[in-house]
């Protein structure tokens, strides 16, 4: 994946994307990588994880070494939230929302039986969810209207206080639906989502969720 195809990406999450930068960085110098980091941080400034990873690879003296060690740690968090996970995801209806790179992992990992993605407009880009994990795709209005059929959500975010969560648009109709219901809904996460206050949404597509509607698993 190219820097400025990157930069215009719409339909994928903020792992995933920050997975495909440091994939780009090996070659680049320093003074490009603070070039790449600032764009980086301009284009996706409700993502967390972004702003956290750019920031330490400015401020580290090495920060070819930082990458890797950003790159194994999502990958060794992706294999914790496995473990705290699981038990709720077996045999378990599960239905997506959006399109989370860690969400996508976890599920390839456990293999549930029953997975449904919603459509997840504006954008849409649960299809592409969907395709990747197999799964049977449904418009979003069908999904809240069938919500009782399944046992658990999941959802990512973007990023994440003590307090709330940024994620896709649609995620307060769906948390607050599935309190209602007494059904689960979780976002699977990481540390480098977290921020210590969540700033103001300037991003349409995302808004505020309050974390009393959502349960957080992080590693």
């Amino acid at each position: 994946m190219r820097f400025d195809e990157i930069l215009s990406d719409q339909t994928h999450g903020s792992t995933y994307l920050i997975k495909q930068y440091l994939q780009l960085i090996d070659d680049v110098s320093r003074d490009q990588l603070s070039v790449m980091n600032t764009k980086l941080q301009e284009a996706f400034p409700d993502m967390a994880i972004i702003q956290n990873v750019t920031s330490s690879l400015e401020s580290t003296s090495d920060p070819l070494s930082m990458s890797k060690k950003i790159e194994a740690d999502l990958d060794n968090f992706v294999n914790g939230i496995v473990e705290q996970i699981k038990q709720q995801v077996n045999d378990s209806r599960i239905l997506i929302f959006s399109n989370s790179q860690t969400v996508i992992d976890v599920l390839n990992q456990l293999k549930p039986n029953k997975t449904t993605v919603m459509q997840s407009l504006p954008g849409g880009e649960g299809e592409d969810l969907a395709k990747t994990l197999d799964a049977e795709v449904v418009a979003d209005m069908l999904a809240l209207s069938r919500l009782d059929e399944f046992d658990l959500v999941l959802v990512g975010c973007d990023s994440y206080t003590n307090e709330s969560l940024i994620n896709k648009i649609g995620t307060n109709v769906l948390a607050e639906l599935c309190k209602l219901k007494n059904i689960p809904i979780i976002a699977l996460t990481s540390k480098y989502k977290y921020l210590p206050e969540i700033t103001p949404v300037t991003n349409p597509i995302f808004e505020v969720v309050d974390r009393s509607y959502i349960t957080i698993i992080s590693a």
